[in-house]
């Protein structure tokens, strides 16, 4: 095994996070700064939870298309040697702004649970922007470390980035070298990096869940103050005006780097078009054009050229977010209940506890093993001699859904679990009272109340399981590919309008099922409040 894995592991961690949490942090602040509930905030947010939802394999097709082989900026690792976007910078830098949108939420989430009161105090005591730095900065320390981790523990267990760039991590020789032939002492070096990792995870969880608790779910006055931070509570409307209106540039110019610009030099490079002009006899030039429908007939090229990986990929993502949203709602709402008694009124105010529990730890565990390790355990568990294992393992999508199944279980059964927190605990109380069976409380009680999180749920599990190409490439059978190889392969072999057009067809797929996820909960919602108002009327 390469000795320089481990180092190189360790320098894409550090660098990545190095990356990510300025330009995070710096996103959040300014989010806050122009004030949460404006349009710009929104318009932030909305992007920063785009940026997370897309794989990593298409954050790294936007940047090869921007500054990669026949790039936007015509950087390429062949013509152009010692260009930026090469080799660990180019692993760094991928990792590092796709995990910026990640820190960013973090950061969002530990400053929107601040109390207004400390948010107008340190207004007071520290011109902007020292009371970010010096006071609210150290008060939301937890959630960013979270942030922090989450990136550091992507950098060092994924392999599609770093396949890409030459960089041999430890996930990536283990997947190059040692997953036909495994050994003991391969397997360890692969999960050392998981486990030290988690381990600050886990306690930057812990911290985080245990400030929560400690603070009451309600207890804590999380409402926008009503002057904005960043604005000295003295000075001309004007000046407080054009201060908030900075703040959202920089918030946008923020989201731009992070998501706009991979996304702008995909669509140009779908439509770009190359021509060869003539100046002399014997002499000729290249002339690069972009044209919109050109754009137009790449991304329809793609959906008809890629049919077959795009049905896999939704029979793939479709099947394991129903089964990964089952196994959670099972765990989180059935199981769950029992470990929930009546409380008294007193205490059903201060909402149920969010200390880990031993179901959250199994789960979390099954995060932090890299795509590799889980492929081999797979491909090691059906070729057991049992009757029916191989034929299952050849001929049908048993195996991959396993494989998959640890990544879109932690999504849908994060989601429902903090679903199921932000319940109001005094209706829970009341219907556990009310309905002896946990059935007829999940039935006629918890269903209306939490039709939107499982639909969330099943959304949020296929797309992880659209995004885990790792844990896919060994297991998949034959004649079965999805959209996410199939762009791994293309990304190495620098077909520019294929992959622009792959990847902006899946793309868009992805903003048609954010609107009928949205349509959907606009739908629930009324149908539950018209309920809701009939019964008491």
């Amino acid at each position: 095994m390469n000795p320089y894995a481990f180092v190189l592991t360790c320098e894409m961690a550090i660098g990545s996070v190095i990356l990510a949490v300025p330009i995070g942090c710096a996103v959040a602040f300014a989010m806050h700064a122009a004030g949460r509930d404006s349009r710009s905030s929104r318009f932030v947010w909305l992007m920063l939870l785009a940026a997370c939802a897309l794989p990593l394999y298409l954050h790294a097709a936007g940047w090869e298309a921007a500054a990669g082989k026949f790039g936007l900026f015509r950087w390429t690792r062949v013509g152009a040697v010692g260009g930026p976007l090469a080799g660990l910078t180019a692993a760094i830098w991928v990792h590092g702004l796709s995990g910026a949108a990640w820190v960013a939420i973090a950061t969002d989430l530990g400053l929107s649970r601040l109390p207004r009161g400390l948010i107008d105090l340190a207004r007071l005591d520290a011109p902007s922007p020292w009371a970010w730095l010096r006071i609210l900065a150290p008060s939301i320390r937890p959630w960013i470390a979270l942030g922090a981790w989450w990136v550091a523990t992507l950098a060092a267990t994924e392999m599609t980035v770093v396949d890409l760039y030459g960089v041999r991590t430890l996930a990536d020789e283990f997947y190059l070298l040692y997953a036909s032939q495994p050994n003991s002492w391969a397997i360890l070096r692969t999960l050392l990096p998981a486990i030290v990792l988690g381990i600050g995870l886990a306690l930057a969880l812990r911290r985080v869940a245990g400030g929560i608790a400690a603070a009451g779910w309600d207890q804590v006055d999380s409402r926008p103050s009503p002057l904005t931070f960043g604005c000295a509570p003295s000075g001309s409307s004007a000046r407080r005006s054009a201060r908030r209106w900075l703040a959202a540039v920089l918030a946008i110019a923020g989201v731009t780097l992070i998501l706009a610009l991979p996304l702008i030099s995909l669509v140009a490079a779908a439509g770009q078009a190359v021509t060869v002009r003539s100046l002399s006899p014997g002499a000729s030039q290249l002339q690069r054009t972009w044209r919109a429908e050109e754009a137009l007939r790449t991304i329809f090229d793609a959906w008809f050229s890629f049919a077959p990986e795009y049905r896999w990929s939704a029979v793939l993502a479709g099947a394991s977010g129903l089964l990964a949203t089952g196994l959670a709602a099972w765990l989180v709402l059935i199981r769950g209940q029992k470990r929930h008694p009546v409380r008294s009124p007193e205490k059903a105010s201060t909402g149920p506890t969010v200390y880990p529990t031993l179901t959250d730890l199994v789960v979390f565990v099954g995060v932090l093993i890299p795509g590799p390790l889980i492929a081999l355990a797979v491909v090691w568990l059906f070729r057991r001699d049992l009757p029916g294992l191989d034929l299952l393992y050849r001929q049908t999508l048993v195996p991959t859904l396993i494989a998959l199944l640890p990544r879109s279980l932690a999504a849908a059964y994060v989601t429902l679990r903090v679903a199921a927190l932000r319940l109001d605990p005094a209706v829970s109380d009341l219907a556990r009272i009310d309905f002896d069976s946990r059935w007829h409380r999940l039935w006629l009680v918890d269903s209306s109340r939490l039709a939107m999180p499982l639909l969330a749920a099943v959304a949020v599990a296929a797309l992880a399981a659209l995004g885990d190409v790792p844990a896919t490439l060994s297991v998949l059978p034959a004649g079965v590919s999805t959209v996410g190889t199939r762009l791994f392969e293309l990304l190495h072999s620098g077909a520019r309008r294929q992959e622009a057009g792959l990847a902006l067809g899946l793309i868009t797929i992805f903003l048609i099922l954010a609107t009928f996820l949205a349509l959907g909960r606009r739908f629930l919602h009324r149908r539950t409040h018209g309920t809701t108002s009939g019964r008491l009327n």
